[in-house]
């Protein structure tokens, strides 16, 4: 995702990522990854709870996911993967920009 922030961003997408370290962990990750998004930090895992994505790899973690939520709250697309490293690609996430904002 990092490598096409701003084709995403074109698209009207806001792009983020979640984390359960406290701020200055978080800080860390970004830093030592190049994320150009936010990353969000959230150390209670309120947040990843409620989307029912803690814990699904039996590693008392969140799961790598990604979502794709309208304007109106919507959920449209969502992806749970089934390990640390498992993400859809950059260009499936665009590919359903475009077919969402058509």
């Amino acid at each position: 995702m990092t490598d096409h922030f701003a084709e995403l961003r074109s698209r009207n997408a806001i792009v983020f990522a979640i984390s359960m370290d406290d701020l200055s962990d978080a800080t860390h990750l970004a830093g030592r990854t190049g994320f150009k998004f936010p990353i969000l930090y959230n150390p209670s895992g309120d947040v990843v709870k409620q989307y029912e994505v803690f814990n699904l790899l039996n590693d008392n973690l969140p799961t790598p996911s990604t979502y794709i939520i309208d304007v109106d709250g919507v959920i449209r697309y969502k992806y749970i993967a089934r390990d640390i490293a498992d993400r859809p690609s950059t260009g499936t996430v665009i590919q359903l920009l475009d077919r969402f904002n058509s």
